[in-house]
């Protein structure tokens, strides 16, 4: 028998393994394995889940961008649990503002009744704010392999991103002791991202040991583009929905008078 006969084989049976396993899953938890093993091998094995993604073969993974919703959606019930924000709102904007300056802002209302709404729309300006943000990334990507087609390089971020957006949500536990431990691991998570990504520029964008370097330096010189479009579109927003909701200036808010 031939290696690659042996290989094929390999291949099915492990396909297999997958498959029931995926089932069994599905018919006692109504929860596909998938997305655990894609989850894992995000981490573990970047390379081939992006690989499986630009195939568009989903027999042993879930779509990137399925992966990337079911983390956000983790990331917000985990947040809740253990008390920690995960989306912008009053309260954690004015959480280290002297107490009178808060009021004086406030004009009457309360931070509970502006946030019943405000934390809602600003959870779903989130997604256009991460397409925004991501751009200054995937053109770099594009601009490294010219060739590649935009949809891989897609997949190249939302592989790496799902993979840091993981190492992030496993440190919100440390909320319960204490949030400046989570906001203290957020450096991880960056590091984590460039690391993952460099695995995937190893493999389908250098040639060698200096283009790799070059490459994920430029990568992580766009980490400030990126965390800074994020600051400045969630200030944008809030600014214009506590405006036009509530006639509220978070510029005021800041400002002392």
């Amino acid at each position: 028998m031939t290696n690659k006969k042996k290989h094929d084989e390999q291949d099915g049976s492990t396909n297999n393994s997958y498959d029931a396993i995926d089932s069994l899953t599905i018919a006692t938890f109504d929860v596909d394995a998938r997305i655990f093993r894609t989850i894992w091998h995000s981490i573990t094995m970047p390379v081939d889940v992006m690989w499986a993604a630009c195939r568009a073969d989903f027999t042993r993974y879930l779509s990137p961008i399925r992966v990337l919703v079911a983390i956000v959606s983790m990331q917000i019930v985990i947040g809740a649990l253990v008390g920690y924000p995960t989306a912008p709102s009053v309260a954690t904007m004015a959480d280290s503002l002297p107490a009178d300056r808060v009021q004086a802002w406030l004009d009457g209302r309360s931070i509970a009744e502006i946030d019943s709404t405000f934390t809602g729309y600003m959870s779903m300006l989130m997604w256009p704010l991460m397409i925004l943000s991501s751009l200054p990334v995937l053109l770099t990507l594009k601009l490294m392999r010219w060739r590649l087609k935009f949809w891989a390089h897609t997949m190249a971020f939302l592989v790496a991103t799902n993979a840091s957006s993981f190492v992030q949500i496993a440190s919100l536990p440390l909320a319960l002791i204490s949030p400046v431990l989570v906001v203290a691991t957020l450096p991880l998570g960056l590091i984590f991202y460039v690391v993952q990504l460099g695995r995937i520029i190893a493999r389908y964008y250098a040639r060698s040991a200096w283009g790799l370097t070059w490459r994920v330096g430029i990568i992580a010189a766009t980490l400030p583009i990126t965390v800074g479009i994020m600051i400045l579109g969630n200030f944008v927003a809030a600014s214009w929905l506590l405006h036009h909701q509530h006639g509220l200036s978070l510029v005021e808010l800041y400002t002392p008078q």
